[in-house]
């Protein structure tokens, strides 16, 4: 489920249950998660993945935050050797 559509299905005190239980405020993520204003570091995403209950994914934080999948960035590309 998408973050932004999970967190506004919850009343205020869920959200502020949701935010605790991520280690991190209601207010934080409205104001820079949800606007994407802000990347949260991967220990974050995996805490708001454990407080949603699993209701919101990493493959949905992915998408949310850099409008992809990770199976759309295909393999790793290697730098040519410089000269």
């Amino acid at each position: 489920m998408d973050l932004k559509q999970y967190f506004y299905r919850l009343t205020p005190p869920e959200r502020d249950s949701f935010a605790r239980r991520a280690g991190t405020t209601a207010r934080y993520i409205q104001c820079h998660l949800l606007t994407q204003r802000k990347i949260p570091r991967p220990a974050l995403m995996r805490k708001l993945v454990s407080a949603s209950g699993n209701a919101v994914t990493l493959d949905d934080l992915l998408r949310h935050f850099y409008k992809t999948r990770p199976a759309d960035l295909g393999p790793a590309r290697r730098r040519p050797a410089s000269v």
